[in-house]
């Protein structure tokens, strides 16, 4: 606990009763998930104008990320805003 509390605010680990309780209640998971999946909310809920200027900042800014993220709204804007 010294390494990551050097101000000296802890209680050491040789003091066992303080700690005994919680270290013999502790318990260890090891998850393995079987399947992922996630939601992408790419603007589809955004007014036209905004829109478009959000599209034109990222195609100004031109980043890898910026046009992939422009390909991505485009491909998948479900209320089909024109640019």
């Amino acid at each position: 606990m010294e390494k990551y509390q050097p101000e000296g605010k802890f209680i050491h680990l040789g003091d066992k009763q303080t700690y005994e309780k919680i270290i013999n209640t502790t318990g260890m998971f090891k998850l393995i998930p079987q399947t992922i999946s996630g939601k992408v909310k790419l603007g589809q809920n955004w007014t036209e104008e905004r829109y478009n200027s959000v599209i034109n900042h990222l195609k100004r800014r031109s980043t890898k990320q910026d046009l992939d993220t422009v390909k991505r709204m485009e491909q998948f804007s479900l209320n089909c805003y024109s640019n």
